[in-house]
Protein backbone atom coordinates (compact mmCIF):
# COMPACT_ATOMS: atom_id res chain seq x y z
CA UNK A 1 0.00 0.00 0.00
CA UNK A 2 1.65 3.28 -0.69
CA UNK A 3 1.51 5.68 1.70
CA UNK A 4 2.93 9.44 1.58
CA UNK A 5 6.69 9.89 0.29
CA UNK A 6 8.92 10.39 3.18
CA UNK A 7 10.27 13.59 3.65
CA UNK A 8 14.31 14.05 2.76
CA UNK A 9 16.79 13.56 5.21
CA UNK A 10 18.95 16.99 5.88
CA UNK A 11 22.59 16.33 6.64
CA UNK A 12 22.50 19.20 8.82
CA UNK A 13 19.79 21.70 10.21
CA UNK A 14 18.65 24.10 7.60
CA UNK A 15 20.38 26.95 10.28
CA UNK A 16 23.57 25.53 10.13
CA UNK A 17 24.50 25.96 6.61
CA UNK A 18 26.62 28.99 5.98
CA UNK A 19 25.80 31.78 3.25
CA UNK A 20 28.19 32.37 0.23
CA UNK A 21 29.25 35.55 1.87
CA UNK A 22 30.31 34.01 5.13
CA UNK A 23 32.15 31.03 3.38
CA UNK A 24 34.12 33.58 0.76
CA UNK A 25 36.75 34.96 3.61
CA UNK A 26 37.25 31.28 5.08
CA UNK A 27 41.09 29.90 4.84
CA UNK A 28 41.56 26.10 4.50
CA UNK A 29 43.90 25.16 7.53
CA UNK A 30 45.70 22.66 8.46
CA UNK A 31 43.15 21.19 10.63
CA UNK A 32 39.87 20.98 7.98
CA UNK A 33 42.54 19.35 5.87
CA UNK A 34 43.05 16.73 8.41
CA UNK A 35 39.10 16.14 8.71
CA UNK A 36 38.72 15.92 4.86
CA UNK A 37 41.61 13.13 4.78
CA UNK A 38 39.94 10.87 7.60
CA UNK A 39 38.20 7.61 6.71
CA UNK A 40 35.01 8.69 8.60
CA UNK A 41 32.59 9.77 5.78
CA UNK A 42 29.81 11.64 8.57
CA UNK A 43 32.15 15.02 9.51
CA UNK A 44 33.23 15.30 5.62
CA UNK A 45 29.82 14.94 4.47
CA UNK A 46 28.78 18.53 7.48
CA UNK A 47 31.62 20.19 6.31
CA UNK A 48 31.07 19.79 2.88
CA UNK A 49 27.24 20.45 3.22
CA UNK A 50 27.90 23.55 5.52
CA UNK A 51 29.81 25.00 3.00
CA UNK A 52 27.34 24.34 -0.25
CA UNK A 53 29.53 21.94 -1.85
CA UNK A 54 26.77 19.28 -1.73
CA UNK A 55 23.33 19.21 -1.12
CA UNK A 56 22.11 19.38 2.42
CA UNK A 57 18.97 17.07 1.61
CA UNK A 58 17.43 16.02 -1.48
CA UNK A 59 15.13 13.57 -2.72
CA UNK A 60 15.66 10.14 -5.00
CA UNK A 61 14.56 10.61 -8.60
CA UNK A 62 12.58 6.80 -8.65
CA UNK A 63 10.31 7.30 -6.44
CA UNK A 64 10.43 10.41 -4.11
CA UNK A 65 12.53 8.62 -0.88
CA UNK A 66 14.58 9.84 1.18
CA UNK A 67 18.57 9.73 0.24
CA UNK A 68 19.00 6.90 2.85
CA UNK A 69 17.65 3.83 0.01
CA UNK A 70 18.64 5.93 -2.73
CA UNK A 71 21.81 4.16 -4.76
CA UNK A 72 21.68 7.35 -7.43
CA UNK A 73 22.11 9.91 -4.63
CA UNK A 74 24.54 8.29 -2.86
CA UNK A 75 26.60 7.82 -5.54
CA UNK A 76 26.48 11.71 -6.67
CA UNK A 77 27.86 12.32 -2.90
CA UNK A 78 30.42 9.69 -3.13
CA UNK A 79 31.47 11.17 -6.56
CA UNK A 80 31.89 14.44 -5.07
CA UNK A 81 33.67 13.59 -1.92
CA UNK A 82 35.92 11.88 -3.83
CA UNK A 83 36.82 14.84 -6.48
CA UNK A 84 37.16 16.97 -3.29
CA UNK A 85 39.19 15.11 -1.54
CA UNK A 86 41.73 14.28 -3.85
CA UNK A 87 41.91 18.24 -4.38
CA UNK A 88 42.83 18.49 -1.21
CA UNK A 89 45.03 15.60 -1.24
CA UNK A 90 46.85 18.13 -4.12
CA UNK A 91 47.28 20.92 -1.87
CA UNK A 92 48.88 18.96 0.68
CA UNK A 93 51.20 17.46 -2.10
CA UNK A 94 52.24 20.39 -3.36
CA UNK A 95 52.99 21.84 0.04
CA UNK A 96 55.85 18.86 0.47
CA UNK A 97 57.22 19.84 -2.80
CA UNK A 98 57.66 23.69 -2.47
CA UNK A 99 58.67 23.44 1.26
CA UNK A 100 61.09 20.52 1.63
CA UNK A 101 62.08 20.01 5.21
CA UNK A 102 65.41 19.79 5.86
CA UNK A 103 66.81 17.20 8.75
CA UNK A 104 69.23 16.94 10.89
CA UNK A 105 72.75 19.66 11.87
CA UNK A 106 72.83 20.71 15.08
CA UNK A 107 70.79 20.57 17.79
CA UNK A 108 71.00 23.71 20.95
CA UNK A 109 73.83 22.19 22.84
CA UNK A 110 76.18 21.46 19.60
CA UNK A 111 75.35 18.23 19.70
CA UNK A 112 74.45 16.22 15.80
CA UNK A 113 71.24 15.47 15.34
CA UNK A 114 70.62 11.95 14.05
CA UNK A 115 69.02 11.17 11.45
CA UNK A 116 68.53 7.72 9.83
CA UNK A 117 67.74 6.84 5.94
CA UNK A 118 66.44 3.96 4.59
CA UNK A 119 65.16 2.59 0.80
CA UNK A 120 62.31 -0.10 0.87
CA UNK A 121 60.48 -1.66 -2.23
CA UNK A 122 56.40 -0.63 -2.44
CA UNK A 123 55.08 -3.36 -3.09
CA UNK A 124 56.54 -7.02 -3.34
CA UNK A 125 54.02 -10.08 -3.66
CA UNK A 126 53.49 -11.99 -0.42
CA UNK A 127 55.39 -14.89 0.03
CA UNK A 128 56.06 -15.11 -3.72
CA UNK A 129 52.18 -15.49 -4.79
CA UNK A 130 49.65 -13.92 -6.74
CA UNK A 131 49.14 -11.32 -9.59
CA UNK A 132 52.88 -10.39 -9.96
CA UNK A 133 53.34 -6.25 -9.30
CA UNK A 134 55.53 -3.73 -11.00
CA UNK A 135 56.77 -1.85 -7.63
CA UNK A 136 58.50 0.94 -6.65
CA UNK A 137 61.80 2.01 -4.44
CA UNK A 138 61.32 4.51 -2.55
CA UNK A 139 63.95 6.35 0.01
CA UNK A 140 63.64 7.99 3.43
CA UNK A 141 64.84 10.00 5.82
CA UNK A 142 63.51 10.50 9.72
CA UNK A 143 64.91 12.29 12.76
CA UNK A 144 65.08 10.44 15.44
CA UNK A 145 63.85 12.90 17.97
CA UNK A 146 61.45 15.02 16.17
CA UNK A 147 59.74 12.39 13.76
CA UNK A 148 60.89 14.94 11.25
CA UNK A 149 60.93 12.77 7.92
CA UNK A 150 61.01 13.28 3.60
CA UNK A 151 60.27 10.42 1.74
CA UNK A 152 60.96 10.15 -2.36
CA UNK A 153 60.07 7.71 -5.36
CA UNK A 154 63.60 6.97 -7.12
CA UNK A 155 64.49 4.91 -10.21
CA UNK A 156 66.95 3.09 -8.82
CA UNK A 157 69.00 2.79 -5.56
CA UNK A 158 72.64 3.51 -6.90
CA UNK A 159 74.67 6.79 -4.93
CA UNK A 160 74.09 8.53 -8.45
CA UNK A 161 70.70 8.57 -7.28
CA UNK A 162 70.70 8.58 -3.26
CA UNK A 163 73.35 11.00 -2.58
CA UNK A 164 71.80 14.28 -4.09
CA UNK A 165 68.98 13.36 -2.12
CA UNK A 166 71.01 13.09 1.18
CA UNK A 167 72.85 16.25 0.52
CA UNK A 168 69.36 18.33 -0.33
CA UNK A 169 67.66 16.99 3.06
CA UNK A 170 70.08 16.67 5.59
CA UNK A 171 72.01 19.75 6.73
CA UNK A 172 76.21 19.91 7.52
CA UNK A 173 76.39 18.35 10.82
CA UNK A 174 73.73 15.90 10.98
CA UNK A 175 74.86 12.56 12.45
CA UNK A 176 73.26 9.90 9.96
CA UNK A 177 72.68 5.93 10.51
CA UNK A 178 72.18 3.62 7.37
CA UNK A 179 72.51 -0.18 6.89
CA UNK A 180 75.45 -1.43 5.26
CA UNK A 181 73.81 -0.75 1.34
CA UNK A 182 77.20 0.07 -0.89
CA UNK A 183 75.58 3.47 -1.84
CA UNK A 184 76.03 4.72 1.52
CA UNK A 185 79.81 3.87 1.67
CA UNK A 186 81.15 7.24 0.76
CA UNK A 187 78.59 9.60 3.06
CA UNK A 188 81.54 10.35 5.66
CA UNK A 189 83.99 11.51 2.52
CA UNK A 190 80.90 13.57 1.30
CA UNK A 191 82.21 18.11 0.97
CA UNK A 192 85.07 17.05 3.38
CA UNK A 193 83.21 15.11 5.87
CA UNK A 194 80.35 17.30 7.03
CA UNK A 195 78.61 14.57 7.54
CA UNK A 196 78.90 11.68 10.80
CA UNK A 197 77.88 8.32 9.58
CA UNK A 198 77.40 5.15 11.49
CA UNK A 199 76.56 1.77 9.70
CA UNK A 200 74.41 -1.01 11.47
CA UNK A 201 74.89 -4.37 9.81
CA UNK A 202 71.10 -6.01 9.67
CA UNK A 203 72.40 -9.27 8.29
CA UNK A 204 73.88 -9.76 12.32
CA UNK A 205 72.00 -8.06 14.12
CA UNK A 206 69.37 -4.66 14.07
CA UNK A 207 70.68 -3.14 16.93
CA UNK A 208 74.67 -2.76 17.47
CA UNK A 209 74.98 -4.53 20.66
CA UNK A 210 77.96 -2.37 21.73
CA UNK A 211 76.39 1.07 20.66
CA UNK A 212 72.45 0.40 21.63
CA UNK A 213 72.32 3.97 20.07
CA UNK A 214 73.27 2.94 16.67
CA UNK A 215 70.38 1.26 15.19
CA UNK A 216 67.18 2.20 12.20
CA UNK A 217 64.39 1.45 13.54
CA UNK A 218 62.11 4.62 13.46
CA UNK A 219 62.85 4.78 9.57
CA UNK A 220 61.77 0.86 9.96
CA UNK A 221 59.16 2.28 11.45
CA UNK A 222 58.06 4.77 9.14
CA UNK A 223 57.90 1.56 6.40
CA UNK A 224 55.53 -0.11 8.30
CA UNK A 225 52.75 3.08 8.91
CA UNK A 226 53.68 4.28 4.80
CA UNK A 227 52.97 0.74 3.71
CA UNK A 228 50.24 -0.05 6.17
CA UNK A 229 48.37 2.94 4.63
CA UNK A 230 49.25 3.10 0.89
CA UNK A 231 48.94 -0.49 0.39
CA UNK A 232 45.43 -0.32 0.20
CA UNK A 233 45.56 2.71 -2.19
CA UNK A 234 48.04 1.47 -4.64
CA UNK A 235 46.39 -1.16 -5.76
CA UNK A 236 43.68 1.27 -7.76
CA UNK A 237 45.18 4.28 -8.55
CA UNK A 238 48.41 3.65 -9.14
CA UNK A 239 49.00 7.57 -11.48
CA UNK A 240 47.61 9.15 -7.79
CA UNK A 241 51.10 7.45 -6.12
CA UNK A 242 53.21 10.22 -5.82
CA UNK A 243 50.20 12.54 -4.20
CA UNK A 244 49.37 10.09 -1.64
CA UNK A 245 53.20 9.77 -0.64
CA UNK A 246 53.50 13.29 -0.05
CA UNK A 247 49.87 13.61 1.83
CA UNK A 248 51.70 10.75 4.38
CA UNK A 249 54.33 12.99 4.89
CA UNK A 250 52.47 15.87 5.65
CA UNK A 251 50.70 14.61 7.98
CA UNK A 252 53.17 12.84 9.73
CA UNK A 253 55.35 16.05 9.43
CA UNK A 254 52.55 18.68 9.70
CA UNK A 255 49.69 17.44 11.13
CA UNK A 256 51.42 15.87 14.55
CA UNK A 257 53.76 18.86 15.17
CA UNK A 258 50.21 20.92 15.35
CA UNK A 259 48.75 18.30 17.62
CA UNK A 260 51.65 18.21 19.94
CA UNK A 261 51.64 22.18 20.52
CA UNK A 262 47.62 22.45 20.33
CA UNK A 263 47.09 22.85 24.28
CA UNK A 264 44.28 25.36 26.03
CA UNK A 265 46.20 28.11 27.94
CA UNK A 266 45.66 31.08 28.38
CA UNK A 267 46.58 33.51 25.66
CA UNK A 268 47.58 37.03 25.26
CA UNK A 269 46.82 38.31 21.80
CA UNK A 270 47.54 41.25 22.44
CA UNK A 271 50.39 41.17 19.56
CA UNK A 272 48.82 38.99 17.35
CA UNK A 273 48.54 42.24 14.81
CA UNK A 274 52.43 42.63 14.68
CA UNK A 275 53.66 40.95 11.07
CA UNK A 276 57.29 39.22 11.53
CA UNK A 277 59.59 36.93 9.80
CA UNK A 278 60.51 33.57 10.78
CA UNK A 279 63.98 32.72 10.16
CA UNK A 280 65.82 29.83 10.85
CA UNK A 281 69.60 31.04 11.42
CA UNK A 282 72.88 28.58 12.18
CA UNK A 283 73.34 28.50 15.97
CA UNK A 284 76.86 30.17 15.61
CA UNK A 285 74.85 33.34 14.28
CA UNK A 286 72.39 33.18 17.07
CA UNK A 287 74.86 33.50 19.39
CA UNK A 288 76.50 36.33 17.78
CA UNK A 289 73.25 38.19 18.13
CA UNK A 290 72.75 37.08 21.22
CA UNK A 291 76.01 38.35 22.60
CA UNK A 292 75.73 41.80 21.02
CA UNK A 293 74.72 44.55 22.95
CA UNK A 294 72.13 45.97 23.21
CA UNK A 295 70.59 48.23 20.89
CA UNK A 296 73.34 47.65 18.47
CA UNK A 297 73.11 46.48 14.46
CA UNK A 298 74.43 43.19 14.05
CA UNK A 299 74.08 43.85 10.55
CA UNK A 300 72.76 44.97 7.45
CA UNK A 301 69.42 43.40 4.93
CA UNK A 302 70.07 44.01 1.29
CA UNK A 303 67.08 43.10 -0.78
CA UNK A 304 67.01 42.84 -4.21
CA UNK A 305 63.87 42.40 -6.37
CA UNK A 306 62.88 39.84 -8.49
CA UNK A 307 63.31 40.40 -12.35
CA UNK A 308 60.64 37.94 -13.42
CA UNK A 309 57.27 39.26 -12.86
CA UNK A 310 55.92 37.63 -9.43
CA UNK A 311 59.46 35.76 -8.79
CA UNK A 312 60.59 36.10 -5.00
CA UNK A 313 63.04 39.07 -4.12
CA UNK A 314 66.46 38.03 -2.81
CA UNK A 315 67.69 38.91 0.36
CA UNK A 316 71.38 38.79 1.33
CA UNK A 317 72.17 39.45 5.10
CA UNK A 318 76.02 40.49 6.06
CA UNK A 319 77.25 40.82 9.15
CA UNK A 320 79.29 43.99 10.34
CA UNK A 321 83.18 44.28 10.41
CA UNK A 322 83.20 43.20 14.24
CA UNK A 323 80.88 40.04 14.01
CA UNK A 324 82.20 39.16 11.06
CA UNK A 325 85.79 38.86 12.53
CA UNK A 326 84.61 37.11 15.80
CA UNK A 327 84.89 33.75 16.48
CA UNK A 328 82.65 31.11 18.24
CA UNK A 329 82.16 31.26 21.99
CA UNK A 330 85.49 34.00 21.57
CA UNK A 331 88.13 30.92 20.69
CA UNK A 332 91.09 32.53 18.72
CA UNK A 333 91.62 29.23 17.12
CA UNK A 334 88.30 28.46 15.70
CA UNK A 335 87.85 30.44 11.96
CA UNK A 336 85.98 33.18 12.02
CA UNK A 337 82.13 32.73 11.13
CA UNK A 338 81.04 33.63 7.76
CA UNK A 339 80.09 37.64 6.88
CA UNK A 340 77.59 36.73 4.06
CA UNK A 341 74.34 34.75 4.34
CA UNK A 342 71.47 34.45 1.64
CA UNK A 343 67.75 33.97 3.22
CA UNK A 344 66.05 31.27 1.12
CA UNK A 345 62.27 32.66 1.51
CA UNK A 346 59.87 29.68 1.31
CA UNK A 347 55.23 30.55 1.37
CA UNK A 348 53.27 30.57 3.67
CA UNK A 349 50.49 28.36 2.00
CA UNK A 350 47.08 27.41 4.03
CA UNK A 351 48.30 28.21 7.11
CA UNK A 352 48.60 30.85 10.30
CA UNK A 353 51.59 30.89 11.89
CA UNK A 354 52.00 32.94 15.01
CA UNK A 355 55.39 33.46 17.26
CA UNK A 356 54.23 32.60 20.64
CA UNK A 357 56.70 33.43 24.15
CA UNK A 358 56.39 31.68 27.59
CA UNK A 359 57.39 32.74 30.15
CA UNK A 360 58.32 31.07 33.77
CA UNK A 361 54.94 31.35 35.15
CA UNK A 362 53.75 29.48 32.17
CA UNK A 363 52.00 32.59 30.54
CA UNK A 364 51.64 32.50 26.64
CA UNK A 365 51.33 35.57 24.54
CA UNK A 366 51.43 35.94 20.94
CA UNK A 367 54.72 38.52 19.55
CA UNK A 368 53.24 38.22 16.30
CA UNK A 369 51.90 36.60 13.03
CA UNK A 370 54.26 35.16 10.41
CA UNK A 371 54.27 37.11 6.95
CA UNK A 372 57.65 35.34 5.86
CA UNK A 373 59.28 32.25 6.26
CA UNK A 374 63.54 31.98 5.33
CA UNK A 375 66.56 30.35 6.26
CA UNK A 376 69.73 32.10 6.73
CA UNK A 377 72.38 30.45 4.79
CA UNK A 378 75.43 30.95 4.38
CA UNK A 379 76.99 31.93 0.57
CA UNK A 380 79.62 29.09 0.16
CA UNK A 381 81.74 29.99 2.40
CA UNK A 382 85.21 27.85 3.02
CA UNK A 383 85.19 29.19 6.32
CA UNK A 384 81.62 27.61 7.01
CA UNK A 385 82.84 24.32 5.89
CA UNK A 386 85.98 24.92 7.99
CA UNK A 387 83.69 25.16 11.13
CA UNK A 388 81.67 22.38 10.16
CA UNK A 389 84.36 19.88 10.19
CA UNK A 390 85.84 21.31 13.75
CA UNK A 391 82.24 21.07 15.37
CA UNK A 392 82.41 17.57 13.97
CA UNK A 393 85.68 16.52 15.80
CA UNK A 394 84.65 18.58 19.19
CA UNK A 395 81.77 16.35 19.29
CA UNK A 396 83.44 13.13 18.72
CA UNK A 397 85.86 14.22 21.33
CA UNK A 398 85.19 12.25 24.99
CA UNK A 399 84.25 14.53 27.83
CA UNK A 400 85.67 14.62 31.63
CA UNK A 401 83.16 13.98 34.09
CA UNK A 402 83.80 14.06 37.47
CA UNK A 403 81.06 11.44 39.62
CA UNK A 404 80.71 11.18 43.20
CA UNK A 405 80.29 7.24 44.05
CA UNK A 406 77.91 6.56 46.67
CA UNK A 407 79.29 3.11 47.21
CA UNK A 408 82.48 0.73 46.71
CA UNK A 409 82.75 -0.48 43.28
CA UNK A 410 84.26 -4.09 43.12
CA UNK A 411 86.69 -4.13 39.64
CA UNK A 412 87.42 -7.45 38.68
CA UNK A 413 91.63 -8.26 37.69
CA UNK A 414 91.66 -7.27 33.91
CA UNK A 415 92.31 -9.88 31.86
CA UNK A 416 94.57 -9.68 28.75
CA UNK A 417 92.17 -12.13 26.55
CA UNK A 418 90.23 -15.20 27.61
CA UNK A 419 90.78 -18.46 26.06
CA UNK A 420 87.83 -18.37 23.88
CA UNK A 421 89.43 -15.19 22.41
CA UNK A 422 92.74 -16.40 22.04
CA UNK A 423 90.81 -19.66 19.92
CA UNK A 424 88.91 -17.41 17.54
CA UNK A 425 91.96 -15.31 16.99
CA UNK A 426 94.35 -18.52 16.47
CA UNK A 427 91.75 -20.01 14.20
CA UNK A 428 91.11 -16.87 11.99
CA UNK A 429 95.24 -16.66 11.55
CA UNK A 430 95.13 -20.07 10.28
CA UNK A 431 92.51 -19.86 8.28
CA UNK A 432 93.61 -16.44 6.78
CA UNK A 433 91.18 -13.73 5.44
CA UNK A 434 88.78 -15.58 2.68
CA UNK A 435 89.31 -14.24 -1.03
CA UNK A 436 86.86 -14.82 -4.11
CA UNK A 437 88.20 -17.80 -6.00
CA UNK A 438 87.16 -17.72 -9.52
CA UNK A 439 83.81 -18.92 -10.40
CA UNK A 440 84.25 -21.97 -11.92
CA UNK A 441 86.60 -23.43 -9.46
CA UNK A 442 83.81 -22.40 -7.08
CA UNK A 443 80.93 -24.34 -9.17
CA UNK A 444 83.37 -27.25 -9.20
CA UNK A 445 83.29 -27.45 -5.34
CA UNK A 446 80.25 -26.89 -4.90
CA UNK A 447 78.91 -29.59 -7.80
CA UNK A 448 81.70 -31.97 -5.72
CA UNK A 449 79.82 -31.14 -2.21
CA UNK A 450 76.18 -31.86 -4.06
CA UNK A 451 77.37 -35.08 -5.07
CA UNK A 452 77.46 -36.23 -1.57
CA UNK A 453 74.42 -34.68 0.00
CA UNK A 454 71.40 -33.21 -2.16
CA UNK A 455 70.86 -30.52 0.36
CA UNK A 456 73.35 -28.18 2.07
CA UNK A 457 72.78 -25.19 4.47
CA UNK A 458 74.71 -21.99 3.35
CA UNK A 459 77.50 -22.28 6.55
CA UNK A 460 78.35 -25.63 5.19
CA UNK A 461 78.60 -24.20 2.10
CA UNK A 462 80.79 -21.64 3.37
CA UNK A 463 82.92 -23.85 5.37
CA UNK A 464 83.54 -26.42 2.04
CA UNK A 465 84.47 -23.05 -0.18
CA UNK A 466 85.99 -20.93 2.05
CA UNK A 467 84.64 -17.79 0.25
CA UNK A 468 82.64 -14.79 1.40
CA UNK A 469 78.75 -15.68 2.12
CA UNK A 470 77.62 -12.55 -0.01
CA UNK A 471 80.02 -13.67 -2.79
CA UNK A 472 79.13 -17.25 -2.58
CA UNK A 473 75.01 -16.42 -2.77
CA UNK A 474 75.47 -14.92 -6.05
CA UNK A 475 76.61 -17.99 -7.37
CA UNK A 476 74.24 -20.55 -5.80
CA UNK A 477 71.13 -18.42 -7.23
CA UNK A 478 72.41 -18.87 -10.51
CA UNK A 479 72.62 -22.93 -10.14
CA UNK A 480 70.83 -23.61 -7.05
CA UNK A 481 67.19 -23.50 -5.58
CA UNK A 482 66.28 -22.56 -2.22
CA UNK A 483 63.90 -24.59 0.00
CA UNK A 484 61.42 -22.35 1.81
CA UNK A 485 59.10 -25.93 3.03
CA UNK A 486 59.93 -28.57 5.34
CA UNK A 487 61.39 -30.59 5.62
CA UNK A 488 64.41 -29.04 3.85
CA UNK A 489 63.61 -25.73 4.69
CA UNK A 490 66.59 -23.35 4.32
CA UNK A 491 68.59 -25.53 2.52
CA UNK A 492 70.14 -25.37 -0.64
CA UNK A 493 70.12 -27.74 -3.86
CA UNK A 494 71.19 -28.28 -7.32
CA UNK A 495 68.77 -27.61 -10.03
CA UNK A 496 67.78 -30.11 -12.11
CA UNK A 497 69.89 -29.21 -15.07
CA UNK A 498 72.86 -29.07 -13.13
CA UNK A 499 72.58 -32.13 -11.54
CA UNK A 500 74.93 -35.00 -12.61
CA UNK A 501 74.20 -37.69 -9.96
CA UNK A 502 71.28 -39.56 -10.78
CA UNK A 503 68.22 -39.30 -8.25
CA UNK A 504 67.00 -42.41 -6.51
CA UNK A 505 63.90 -44.02 -7.85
Amino acid sequence: MAGRPAAPVQILPPNAVLIPAAVAPQKLGPFELRLMLDDDVRPQLEWLAARGLLKNSFDCPRNRNSTSPCHLATDAVAKNCRRLVNFIRDICAEDVRRNPRQLGGFDNNGQPIVVEIDESYFFRRKFHRGRRVNGLWLFAAIERDSGLCMMEVVPERTAQTLVPLIQQWCLPGTHIISDGWAAYSNLSQLNGGVYLHDVVVHQENFVDPLHPEIHTQNVENLWMRAKRKLRRQFGTTRQLFDTYLREFVWQTVVMDSIEKAHESKDLDLSGAARGVWLVKVPKYLAEEWKNAPPNADVGKLSITKSSTPGGKPEVVFSLDEPSAKATPRGDPTKPAVPKYHKFMLTGIVNQNLYVLATEMSEKVSIEGKVIQRAECRPLGDPSYMKLKRIQIEMSNRPQKEVKQLKHAVNNYKPVAAHSVNIADEKKKKEEGKKSRLDKERVMEMLYSAFEKHQYYNVKDLVQITKQPITYLKEILKESCLYNMKAPHKNMWELKPEFRHYKEPK
